[in-house]
């Protein structure tokens, strides 16, 4: 009997010190892993096999934007074109197709109502984004007979691949006549401007103005003058643009809006405030962490909730305040910029009407002729860029890029498991 009590105990304290062992051992592995440095990014779960019998679009990234703007903006169209494949309004149109493969199923025709069938795959068709990847599954497992699951499935993809391209197409075609339009006026206006310019160059010449290279030499007040109204056209563009700039800031602020530069004027105004935030953000982290591990009724939980608040209350009000500020600048700085154009051009005019009265009308017709001359160089832009437009246009209309969506994988006949 001592000597079972005694092969128990020496049991128990085998037991008890595998327990001891184990229990260090997580401690010591717990101190190392929170020693060392949190990993930049964790790798992407595993995805799950994809079925034979399903059907797998692929959306291709979004062009010329950054990485990060790149990927959400994929994330936000995958998870789009998923909503609408799946939806009631896309289904009823793969039933509406008379001559489509499936009305040509046993499965439609076990129903009189089309609606019904529509509100059948609404409730039967399942479909997936893959985490991790560019992928849309589209599956329906409830059908049994493996051909009209295959047909019906690949029917659903189908008909939304040719949609998105017919939309795209209407939208090339469209853009595509607003450009023509536009080109064939631009080139109107450019055949009539040459025209005009024609005619001021042979007048000029006649008067000395020596426009082209034909005619009597320049005397210094001419050069001087043609000098002076190339500023003045100057001017009065960087005007035009100083006051077009502060007229659209001022209506956009009336609006309520806030201008692209305000972000970076509150950084100047107050460089602290993007560390604050960061403070904050600390401490809110440090909030969810005690409400994970001690509970919503923790007072430590507590105290670092009412600091988060108040220092976010804080902030917000200090953030109001120097956007306030920043629109203030920058309607100023608009303010200021349109003032000192419109100095600029009416001290150019000024000079270029005491050299008038030297030179008489051959001024006004060397200024209405550089005028004429800035017009022609805008339309030859206008109309260069117009049929690189087009250009690009036709590119896309011949590219299978035109769409962002595509076949993966098609779906083929496979029995129910």
């Amino acid at each position: 009997m001592r000597s079972l009590m005694l092969r128990r105990r020496r049991a128990l304290a085998s037991i008890l010190s595998i327990c001891l062992t184990g229990l260090i051992t997580a401690s010591s592995q717990a101190q190392s892993a929170a020693s060392r440095p949190p990993r930049l990014a964790e790798p992407v779960p595993p995805v799950s096999p994809i079925s034979a019998g399903v059907a797998v679009l692929i959306v291709d990234p979004p062009s010329g934007a950054n990485a990060m703007d790149s990927d959400a903006l994929l994330q936000r169209r995958i998870n789009t074109h998923a909503a609408t494949i799946a939806s009631e309004q896309h289904l009823r149109k793969v039933i509406a197709q008379a001559e489509g493969e499936t009305r040509k199923t046993q499965w439609f025709k076990e129903s009189d109502n089309p609606l019904e069938r529509a509100e059948w795959l609404r409730d039967h068709l399942h479909v997936s984004v893959l985490s991790g990847t560019s992928l849309i599954q589209v599956s329906l497992p409830d059908l049994r007979d493996p051909a009209e699951r295959k047909a019906i499935v690949q029917a659903i993809c189908q008909a939304y691949l040719e949609s998105q391209r017919s939309q795209r197409n209407n939208e090339l075609l469209d853009r595509t006549m607003t450009l023509n339009n536009v080109r064939i006026k631009a080139e109107a206006s450019l055949k009539i401007l040459r025209a005009d310019m024609r005619e001021k160059t042979v007048r000029l010449n006649i008067d000395g103005g020596a426009v082209g290279g034909v005619g009597n030499r320049l005397g210094v007040k001419d050069m001087e003058l043609s000098r002076i109204v190339q500023e003045h056209v100057d001017a009065q563009l960087q005007l035009g643009k100083a006051q077009g700039a502060y007229k659209v800031l001022a209506e956009s602020i009336q609006q309520g809006q806030f201008p692209p530069q305000v972000d970076e004027t509150m950084n100047r105004i107050d460089p602290f405030l993007l560390q604050e935030r960061s403070q904050i953000q600390q401490v809110e982290i440090e909030r969810d962490l005690l409400a994970e591990q001690n509970g919503a009724d923790s007072a430590k939980l507590k105290a670092v909730t009412q600091r988060a608040e108040k220092m976010r209350a804080i902030y917000e009000k200090r953030f109001e305040e120097t956007r306030t500020k920043a629109r203030i600048a920058i309607l100023e700085q608009a303010q200021q910029e349109a003032k000192a154009a419109e100095a600029k051009q009416h001290a150019l005019a000024m000079r270029v009407d005491n050299l008038k009265q030297d030179l008489g009308e051959l001024s006004n017709s060397l200024v209405q002729y550089e005028q004429l001359k800035r017009e022609e160089q805008g339309l030859v832009e206008q109309l260069r860029l117009i049929k690189q437009q087009l250009g690009d246009i036709m590119a896309m209309q011949s590219s299978s890029s035109a769409v962002e969506i595509r076949w993966h994988l098609y779906p083929e006949i496979t029995p129910v498991r």
